[in-house]
Protein backbone atom coordinates (compact mmCIF):
# COMPACT_ATOMS: atom_id res chain seq x y z
CA UNK A 1 0.00 0.00 0.00
CA UNK A 2 1.60 3.15 -0.83
CA UNK A 3 -0.81 5.85 1.00
CA UNK A 4 -2.89 5.77 3.89
CA UNK A 5 -6.36 7.19 4.22
CA UNK A 6 -7.49 8.97 7.27
CA UNK A 7 -10.54 6.67 7.35
CA UNK A 8 -8.04 3.59 7.04
CA UNK A 9 -6.28 5.62 9.94
CA UNK A 10 -9.16 5.72 11.99
CA UNK A 11 -10.08 1.82 11.72
CA UNK A 12 -5.93 1.17 12.32
CA UNK A 13 -6.29 2.96 15.63
CA UNK A 14 -9.46 1.20 16.87
CA UNK A 15 -8.07 -2.11 15.64
CA UNK A 16 -5.26 -1.39 17.82
CA UNK A 17 -7.46 -0.04 20.66
CA UNK A 18 -4.38 3.33 20.50
CA UNK A 19 -1.46 1.49 21.66
CA UNK A 20 1.34 3.55 20.82
CA UNK A 21 3.67 0.79 19.67
CA UNK A 22 1.33 -2.04 18.19
CA UNK A 23 -0.31 1.53 16.12
CA UNK A 24 3.06 2.30 14.71
CA UNK A 25 4.21 -1.79 13.67
CA UNK A 26 0.89 -1.52 11.92
CA UNK A 27 1.05 2.12 9.98
CA UNK A 28 4.80 1.26 9.08
CA UNK A 29 3.42 -2.62 7.87
CA UNK A 30 1.03 -1.27 5.75
CA UNK A 31 3.00 1.79 3.93
CA UNK A 32 5.79 -0.81 3.37
CA UNK A 33 8.48 1.32 5.51
CA UNK A 34 11.05 0.37 7.74
CA UNK A 35 9.69 1.03 11.52
CA UNK A 36 13.13 2.59 12.18
CA UNK A 37 12.79 5.35 9.20
CA UNK A 38 9.39 6.27 11.22
CA UNK A 39 9.96 7.99 14.57
CA UNK A 40 7.25 6.78 17.04
CA UNK A 41 6.13 9.65 19.31
CA UNK A 42 6.04 12.17 15.72
CA UNK A 43 4.03 9.54 14.28
CA UNK A 44 1.52 9.22 17.32
CA UNK A 45 1.09 12.41 18.05
CA UNK A 46 -0.23 13.25 13.93
CA UNK A 47 -2.53 10.23 14.30
CA UNK A 48 -3.89 11.88 17.27
CA UNK A 49 -4.52 15.26 15.65
CA UNK A 50 -6.63 12.84 12.92
CA UNK A 51 -8.30 11.55 15.10
CA UNK A 52 -9.00 14.44 17.26
CA UNK A 53 -10.43 16.00 14.09
CA UNK A 54 -12.68 12.92 13.02
CA UNK A 55 -14.22 13.36 16.61
CA UNK A 56 -14.92 17.16 16.25
CA UNK A 57 -16.47 16.40 12.55
CA UNK A 58 -18.60 13.58 13.52
CA UNK A 59 -20.77 16.24 15.77
CA UNK A 60 -21.50 18.58 13.20
CA UNK A 61 -24.59 17.78 11.16
CA UNK A 62 -22.82 18.34 7.52
CA UNK A 63 -21.27 14.39 7.49
CA UNK A 64 -20.04 15.59 4.33
CA UNK A 65 -16.88 17.14 5.92
CA UNK A 66 -16.18 14.25 7.05
CA UNK A 67 -16.31 12.03 4.35
CA UNK A 68 -14.23 14.77 2.02
CA UNK A 69 -11.48 14.21 5.81
CA UNK A 70 -11.78 10.35 5.83
CA UNK A 71 -10.43 10.42 1.61
CA UNK A 72 -7.67 12.26 2.41
CA UNK A 73 -4.79 10.73 2.97
CA UNK A 74 -2.59 10.47 5.83
CA UNK A 75 1.06 11.80 5.62
CA UNK A 76 3.85 10.29 7.69
CA UNK A 77 6.04 12.52 9.96
CA UNK A 78 9.53 13.42 8.09
CA UNK A 79 11.92 10.54 8.47
CA UNK A 80 13.68 10.13 11.23
CA UNK A 81 16.41 12.63 10.99
CA UNK A 82 18.62 11.20 14.66
CA UNK A 83 18.17 8.06 13.57
CA UNK A 84 19.40 8.21 10.10
CA UNK A 85 22.65 10.03 11.74
CA UNK A 86 22.80 7.01 13.72
CA UNK A 87 23.10 4.67 10.80
CA UNK A 88 25.33 6.62 8.90
CA UNK A 89 28.10 6.58 11.32
CA UNK A 90 27.41 3.37 12.78
CA UNK A 91 28.15 2.56 8.87
CA UNK A 92 31.40 4.54 9.35
CA UNK A 93 32.11 2.10 12.36
CA UNK A 94 31.52 -1.04 10.35
CA UNK A 95 33.66 0.17 7.54
CA UNK A 96 36.15 1.32 9.61
CA UNK A 97 36.68 -2.16 11.00
CA UNK A 98 36.78 -3.77 7.62
CA UNK A 99 39.86 -1.20 7.25
CA UNK A 100 41.80 -3.00 10.49
CA UNK A 101 41.29 -6.10 9.04
CA UNK A 102 43.54 -5.04 5.96
CA UNK A 103 45.60 -2.60 7.21
CA UNK A 104 46.41 -3.03 11.13
CA UNK A 105 47.39 -0.43 13.47
CA UNK A 106 46.70 1.84 16.28
CA UNK A 107 45.39 4.35 14.12
CA UNK A 108 42.48 2.28 13.23
CA UNK A 109 41.77 1.33 16.43
CA UNK A 110 41.72 4.95 17.55
CA UNK A 111 39.37 5.70 14.84
CA UNK A 112 36.33 2.85 15.50
CA UNK A 113 36.72 3.73 19.59
CA UNK A 114 36.18 7.39 18.58
CA UNK A 115 33.10 6.18 16.32
CA UNK A 116 32.07 4.08 19.02
CA UNK A 117 31.91 7.02 21.19
CA UNK A 118 30.08 9.57 19.01
CA UNK A 119 27.21 6.47 18.39
CA UNK A 120 26.90 6.44 22.38
CA UNK A 121 26.52 9.85 22.45
CA UNK A 122 24.04 10.26 19.85
CA UNK A 123 22.12 7.20 20.81
CA UNK A 124 21.79 9.04 24.79
CA UNK A 125 21.31 12.37 22.75
CA UNK A 126 18.03 10.37 20.94
CA UNK A 127 17.11 8.93 24.54
CA UNK A 128 17.04 12.64 25.48
CA UNK A 129 15.16 13.97 22.61
CA UNK A 130 12.81 11.33 22.83
CA UNK A 131 12.03 11.86 26.30
CA UNK A 132 10.92 15.51 25.27
CA UNK A 133 9.15 14.61 22.64
CA UNK A 134 6.73 13.04 24.83
CA UNK A 135 6.29 15.52 27.02
CA UNK A 136 5.19 18.30 24.70
CA UNK A 137 3.11 15.58 23.21
CA UNK A 138 1.44 14.14 27.44
CA UNK A 139 1.36 18.73 26.95
CA UNK A 140 -0.74 19.42 24.07
CA UNK A 141 -3.20 16.95 24.68
CA UNK A 142 -4.71 19.03 27.50
CA UNK A 143 -5.13 21.60 25.63
CA UNK A 144 -6.47 24.01 22.77
CA UNK A 145 -4.34 24.92 19.99
CA UNK A 146 -5.02 28.14 20.59
CA UNK A 147 -3.35 27.74 24.07
CA UNK A 148 -0.33 25.67 23.05
CA UNK A 149 2.26 27.29 25.49
CA UNK A 150 5.28 26.16 27.72
CA UNK A 151 5.93 27.79 31.52
CA UNK A 152 9.29 28.26 31.84
CA UNK A 153 9.31 31.16 34.19
CA UNK A 154 7.52 30.94 38.14
CA UNK A 155 5.73 34.22 38.92
CA UNK A 156 7.35 35.32 41.72
CA UNK A 157 9.52 37.98 42.45
CA UNK A 158 12.17 38.13 39.57
CA UNK A 159 10.58 35.67 37.41
CA UNK A 160 13.34 32.92 37.77
CA UNK A 161 13.44 29.89 35.07
CA UNK A 162 10.92 27.04 36.76
CA UNK A 163 12.34 23.54 38.17
CA UNK A 164 11.35 21.96 35.50
CA UNK A 165 13.42 23.80 32.80
CA UNK A 166 16.46 23.42 35.22
CA UNK A 167 15.29 19.39 35.45
CA UNK A 168 15.35 19.74 31.24
CA UNK A 169 18.87 21.10 31.30
CA UNK A 170 20.33 18.84 33.94
CA UNK A 171 19.38 16.03 31.57
CA UNK A 172 20.97 17.39 29.07
CA UNK A 173 23.85 18.14 30.85
CA UNK A 174 24.30 14.76 32.23
CA UNK A 175 24.39 13.20 29.02
CA UNK A 176 27.69 15.93 27.94
CA UNK A 177 25.66 18.03 25.90
CA UNK A 178 27.32 21.38 25.82
CA UNK A 179 25.38 24.10 26.73
CA UNK A 180 25.63 25.75 23.48
CA UNK A 181 23.19 22.90 22.13
CA UNK A 182 20.37 22.71 24.59
CA UNK A 183 18.29 25.92 23.81
CA UNK A 184 18.10 24.71 20.06
CA UNK A 185 17.61 21.26 20.98
CA UNK A 186 14.68 22.04 23.48
CA UNK A 187 13.22 24.84 19.72
CA UNK A 188 14.00 21.87 17.57
CA UNK A 189 11.67 19.42 19.45
CA UNK A 190 8.69 21.89 20.58
CA UNK A 191 8.97 22.95 17.28
CA UNK A 192 7.42 19.04 16.32
CA UNK A 193 4.38 19.84 18.57
CA UNK A 194 3.53 23.29 16.76
CA UNK A 195 5.50 25.34 19.83
CA UNK A 196 7.00 27.80 18.40
CA UNK A 197 10.04 29.44 21.09
CA UNK A 198 12.74 31.70 20.61
CA UNK A 199 16.25 31.11 21.87
CA UNK A 200 14.96 34.95 24.31
CA UNK A 201 12.32 32.31 26.27
CA UNK A 202 14.80 30.01 27.38
CA UNK A 203 18.03 31.11 29.66
CA UNK A 204 21.29 32.36 27.99
CA UNK A 205 23.99 29.72 28.15
CA UNK A 206 25.89 32.16 31.31
CA UNK A 207 22.58 31.61 32.86
CA UNK A 208 21.82 27.85 32.14
CA UNK A 209 25.51 27.45 33.48
CA UNK A 210 24.57 28.85 36.73
CA UNK A 211 20.83 26.80 36.07
CA UNK A 212 23.28 23.94 36.37
CA UNK A 213 25.40 24.44 38.53
CA UNK A 214 23.36 25.29 41.55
Amino acid sequence: MESLSNRILHEVFIKVDGNVKELHRYICKLLKKPEQSVNNSSLHYKVKKVINEIKRLKKNCDKSQLETFYKQNFELPQQNLKRKSNEIISDDVSKSKQNKKSVCGDSCSETIKHLSNKVKQLNELKTSIDNLECMAEEKIENVTEETKMFIFRNSTKGKPFTDRLRQVYYCFRSRKIGLEHIAPLIISVLSLADITLTLDDLPSISTAAKLTSS
